[in-house]
């Protein structure tokens, strides 16, 4: 089972230095995209302004197993391995190790059946010790009934986060464009499954942070 790798970069505050990195992203990521590769970008995203600090971006990565995962940093505990001309670009960062729903779609699955996500609500949930496996079987079977109504909203991923003792769960959920996530907060009654699933998840969650991030102009997300 693939495990996934969620990063938040601060990017130096100085002008273009946020796509300046970019830039050297896309040219790392053709390369570990490569087939057979055992860490691979699902997607890197910049933070809305308006939703949460900025700049910022945010990054997704599938590693092979948890087997690599031990190999690679019992190799690797100092990280000398990292291109150093990346900190010309970044001032350091925020890193999660994620567990998949069983749901949730592996980048071989996102390439084959093309799956997009022109914009994306991240939410970080807290949940009381022990709910996590109820919250996330429950939020799977709401996110398939918002998708079945095809109104440009879906749910993209849902991981339960390593190291918190199953008490913390990150979704992502896709938009097909900014009027459909503007429906969901000026319009809730207009997609009612997923106001049944908000109404339903206050009684699991105990903390809730959302923000919305774009992928990159050379994400095959967009």
């Amino acid at each position: 089972m693939p495990v996934y790798y969620h990063e938040t970069i601060d990017p130096v505050r100085q002008p273009d230095k946020q796509f300046e990195y970019l830039d050297q992203m896309e040219k790392v990521i053709a390369r570990t995209n490569a087939a057979g590769s055992p860490m691979r970008n699902i997607a890197n995203w910049v933070t809305v302004w308006a939703t949460g600090q900025w700049p910022e971006i945010v990054g997704l990565w599938e590693m092979a197993s948890w087997e690599w995962f031990a190999e690679h940093f019992n190799a690797n505990r100092l990280f000398r391995e990292i291109p150093q001309e990346f900190y010309e670009y970044r001032t350091g960062g925020f890193d999660r190790v994620l567990i998949p729903a069983s749901y949730c779609p592996t980048l071989d699955d996102v390439v084959a059946k093309r799956l997009h996500a022109p914009v994306v609500l991240q939410e970080i949930v807290q949940v009381a010790a022990g709910k996590s496996d109820d919250y996330l079987r429950a939020l799977g079977d709401s996110g398939r009934a918002i998708g079945d109504k095809d109104r440009g909203i879906r749910l993209f991923g849902a991981y339960l986060v390593a190291l918190r003792n199953r008490t913390e769960v990150l979704n992502l959920w896709a938009f097909d464009d900014f009027n459909a996530y503007i429906r969901t907060e000026q319009e809730p009654s207009a997609d009612p499954e997923l106001a049944a699933w908000r109404e339903k998840a206050g009684t699991y969650e105990i903390g809730h942070v959302g923000k919305l991030l774009c992928p990159t102009e050379w994400s095959m997300l967009r």
